[in-house]
């Protein structure tokens, strides 16, 4: 087991990973938050399928005053399917360093650094950046840029958002949503696309420092893309946040 193994086997025991870095209210207290997600098969911001292995995504972070860190590590659950990504996916770590800031009561700003270590053939590093309004209380439209730099083989890219985010409360229940189309400027040596992603994200409330979500993400490309299917992947984890 090499280093970055060795890491990511570890942040999973300890949290026994798209808390999410742009988390847009600032935090007068660090807060640590450690979670472990369960997905159907790993499709990515923009719909390319990277395998159809179930999996799970244990991540451990911490945040203060807007900032955070975070670190993530995958592990399949099903044996290999025969995809081009198969071996660098079962190997792959992250690591997230992000900022968000309200810069008035209702437009927000989050920048985020990702890096993806594949560990044998892939690392890349996604630079984004996303600015919301929010129109109505729990509904903030958003434009987001996502820049991909290859650090192995392929060339770099980019990825271009726009849509919107829901966030409403009933009760004990927190209902995320999130409607975006999109254009790919060929990133991870995929075609040039555009498309759409619709996720249904609910979380409920266990325990003050415990909660249960679920996961629901359909993702479409469209247009040039006639070689690609729309796909399907659904998820169900446990937050703790302290």
């Amino acid at each position: 087991m090499n280093k970055s193994q060795s890491i990511g086997f570890g942040l999973v025991a300890i949290a026994a990973i798209f808390g999410s870095s742009s988390a847009l209210a600032a935090e007068n207290s660090p807060k640590v938050e450690v979670s472990t997600q369960a997905y159907s098969q790993y499709v990515n911001a923009v719909g390319a399928r990277f395998s159809e292995d179930s999996y799970i995504l244990g991540s451990a972070g911490v945040s203060y005053r807007g900032f955070s860190l975070k670190a993530a590590k995958l592990l399949p659950l099903a044996g290999g399917d025969g995809l081009a990504y198969k071996d660098d996916f079962r190997n792959e770590a992250d690591y997230t360093a992000g900022y968000a800031k309200n810069l008035t009561e209702k437009v927000s700003l989050a920048v985020d650094v990702v890096h993806r270590d594949f560990i044998r053939k892939l690392a890349a590093t996604e630079w984004s950046a996303e600015i919301g309004y929010e129109v109505v209380p729990g509904v903030t439209p958003f434009v987001r840029g996502t820049y991909v730099v290859l650090n192995k083989n392929g060339k770099d890219a980019a990825w271009y958002f726009a849509g919107a985010h829901v966030k409403q409360v009933a009760g004990k229940v927190n209902l995320n949503g999130t409607a975006e189309v999109f254009y790919d400027a060929g990133a991870y040596g995929m075609k040039s696309t555009y498309g759409y992603s619709l996720a249904f994200e609910p979380a409920v409330k266990l325990a003050e420092n415990l909660a249960v979500n679920a996961s629901f993400r359909l993702v479409g490309p469209f247009g040039e893309a006639v070689d690609r299917e729309t796909e399907v992947v659904y998820g169900v984890g446990l937050t703790g946040t302290f």
